[in-house]
């Protein structure tokens, strides 16, 4: 049974925060952490390594997967629970939000299904570590990720030079389009609001040129 137990999102369902007196009778503690919440700091490996069991959805799951510490996957979507071996290529495939069963359970519940589930999720918690290490760790995909950039056929220096020059001409043409919008006031402003225009604008090509050309994508 677990001892201590983090609730980590900014916008924790009203059954999670009700499961915090149940638990309470079992002599577990539940610290609810996020937007709104007493405790609200960057969720960093120090914080993770303070819990027994991590209830969130998304990035987080990842996080704790990763230091070999439990998940029980529930949020505002609902969630379906513990990630074990048998449900995490499922879950990942959804972003480990709960989608698309969203199923929902009642405080009472959840409780039964942490306490009742608990012993069989340590007891995969180093296999489950191994397997998001190696699927989700930057450090693991970046080979893999321009490998497949490499390999496109669309993947070419004369056209990583042609971006680098319209690039150019972006701040250029950014910066005298604000200067004519705003008048001569605040170059700062002005420089700033084209600055943001210019890269809003790169990321969203960059990621049409990935979704378009890209043939093989890469899940982390």
């Amino acid at each position: 049974m677990p001892c201590r137990i983090a609730v980590i999102s900014n916008h924790i369902p009203e059954e999670l925060i009700k499961t915090k007196k149940i638990l309470k009778k079992y002599n577990i503690t539940l610290d609810l952490i996020g937007n709104g919440q007493n405790i609200y700091v960057d969720i960093t490996p120090q914080i993770l390594s303070k819990y027994d069991l991590i209830i969130s959805i998304g990035k987080t799951v990842q996080y704790a997967l990763g230091m070999g510490i439990p998940v029980y996957e529930y949020d505002y979507f609902g969630g379906n629970g513990y990630i074990n071996k048998n449900n995490i290529n499922e879950e990942a495939y959804y972003n480990f939000t709960g989608r698309p069963k969203c199923r929902r359970l009642s405080p009472q519940d959840i409780v039964h299904e942490i306490i009742d589930g608990y012993d069989e999720a340590v007891s995969n918690a180093f296999e489950l570590k191994e397997i998001v290490c190696k699927r989700f760790l930057l450090s693991a995909q970046i080979d893999t990720l321009f490998e497949v950039i490499e390999r496109s056929p669309d993947f070419s220096k004369e056209k990583i030079d042609d971006i680098r020059y319209n690039y150019k001409l972006d701040i250029v043409h950014g910066k005298a389009f604000y200067a004519w919008i705003l008048g001569k006031n605040d170059v700062y402003v002005k420089e700033r609001l084209a600055l943001f225009l210019h890269f809003k604008d790169i990321m969203e090509l960059f990621l049409l040129y990935l979704k378009k050309k890209i043939k093989k994508i890469v899940r982390f």
